[in-house]
């Protein structure tokens, strides 16, 4: 990995600590220098300085970014601020943590940047599948044949009320035993769309079904957003546009789709809300706030888990939460599971709750208990 800080003792502090827990440490004292370093070695983390005189750490960033190097960076400063913390998240930054630092927290923090990296680049170099399993096809069709909703709470943190439920996949097909398989399968056979068009229809038969006033949140992959059929009369959710917040998840990637603007813009001219989902999950990070402009900005559960004894993670909820804020959002926090994590995020100000702590996912419509 790369150390990069124009202060040399700090610098050195800094290679020190990660040496002595075993990894293989390089360092720069100029950002302009490390990026020639990384331009021609193969690097599975960098921690860098936020205050450097050539490019400070978001310079940094983005610096990487345009050349399209895909390693984690961990960013390190004596001056935390809301500001250079959510500047950091916008921009693909894995980490922000404050110094002094806590030498067994900069390890964690390194381990997990190299797995990231490590994760990124297997990936990228997977090769693609030769062909589609035999017997998918009939198994997917069988999984949309057995099709259900499940309904999970989000409930308000201040007043403890449901205030809307978000509709989840579920099948009784057994060969495709969770909602990720199923995904998974309609992406194999490019069907993606009649998987979407399948889950709206089946939502909006619940809600025919069940009559009320609660708000809806429903998932769209990226490939839904070109499905003209989310736009016109043959969006069955349509009599129901005013209770219904769709999720655009960060987790899949809107980088192919064109206009993307444009499109939510259509979405709300027909009364959907947007809400960005899965936020911290992917490097898209604040960007997709800037382009999208949701009402609505979920957490993913990885910022969420454990956040009440991990530092790190409630600055980065506070700055976001707090920028949310500022421009009209609400924020949800999902995957919430202990008190302790909901406690924090209740003193973080997050407006909604959802995790297994308040209500499992059930047939419609579960009630919740506040412990």
């Amino acid at each position: 990995m790369l150390v990069v800080d124009d202060e040399e003792l700090s610098g050195r502090a800094t290679v020190r600590t990660l040496l002595l827990r075993g990894f293989e440490v390089e360092y720069a004292s100029r950002a302009a220098d490390a990026l020639e370093q990384l331009r021609a070695g193969v690097y599975d983390a960098v921690v860098s300085d936020m205050q450097m005189p050539d490019l400070d750490g978001i310079a940094f960033l983005r610096a990487l970014r345009d050349r399209r190097l895909d390693v984690a960076v961990v960013i390190l400063t004596a001056h935390p601020s809301v500001e250079t913390a959510a500047s950091t998240v916008e921009h693909g930054g894995f980490r922000y943590l404050t110094k002094p630092f806590d030498p067994f927290e900069l390890s964690r923090a390194v381990e997990a940047a190299v797995a990231r990296t490590r994760a990124v680049r297997a990936e990228k170099a997977a090769p693609p599948p030769s062909r589609v399993e035999p017997g998918l096809a009939d198994r997917f069709a069988r999984s949309l044949d057995q099709m259900w909703m499940a309904f999970q709470p989000i409930v308000s943190s201040e007043t403890h009320e449901i205030v809307g439920y978000e509709a989840l996949l579920r099948s009784h097909e057994k060969s495709l035993p969770h909602p990720g398989a199923i995904i998974e399968a309609a992406e194999k056979l490019d069907a993606v769309p009649t998987l979407g068009r399948a889950v709206r229809a089946c939502i909006a038969r619940t809600l025919a079904e069940s009559p009320g006033s609660g708000t809806i949140f429903v998932n769209l992959h990226a490939i839904d957003l070109l499905d003209e059929s989310l736009y016109d009369a043959r969006n069955p959710l349509l009599p129901y546009a005013h209770r219904i917040v769709l999720e655009i998840t960060e987790r899949a990637s809107v980088d192919g789709v064109n206009n993307l603007a444009d499109l939510v813009a259509r979405l709300r001219s027909l009364r959907f809300r947007i809400a960005v989902d899965d936020l911290g999950a992917g490097y898209a990070g604040l960007a997709a706030l800037a382009t999208i402009q949701p009402d609505v900005v979920k957490f993913d559960m990885s910022l969420v888990r454990n956040i009440d004894a991990d530092p790190v993670r409630q600055r980065i909820v506070l700055a976001i939460a707090t920028l949310a804020r500022e421009l009209g959002m609400q924020v949800v926090a999902e995957g919430v599971e202990t008190v302790a994590e909901r406690n924090q995020l209740v003193a973080l100000s997050c407006d909604f709750l959802q995790g297994f702590l308040l209500a499992r996912p059930g047939p419609p419509f579960p009630t919740v208990v506040w412990p």
